[in-house]
């Protein structure tokens, strides 16, 4: 069975359970988002304001994603440059 998603991320609290809804995914750890070109994955919530950016980078231009992000006073610096190390760094919330 081919994968829905070839290339994937998600939180990291979360990987486990992608894998047991579908093993064949091809889950990629590091990154912040996966854009496969149909399908777009965030790894998490401010994550997926890196993907949105992304998308309309990719629909409209990177202008407006800069105006978009000034607007919204997105100014991201994360305290590591992947989730993987992130999640080493805060314990899962149960």
């Amino acid at each position: 069975m081919t994968s829905a998603l070839p290339g994937a991320t998600t939180h990291c609290d979360d990987h486990d359970r992608l894998l047991e809804i579908d093993s064949s995914v091809q889950l990629q750890l590091d990154p912040r988002y996966v854009d496969t070109g149909d399908i777009i994955t965030a790894a998490g919530v401010s994550a997926g304001i890196d993907m949105a950016l992304h998308l309309i980078v990719r629909l409209h231009s990177e202008d407006r994603a800069r105006e978009i992000k000034r607007g919204i006073q997105y100014e991201p610096e994360p305290q590591c440059r992947t989730w993987r190390s992130c999640c080493r760094l805060v314990a899962p919330v149960r």
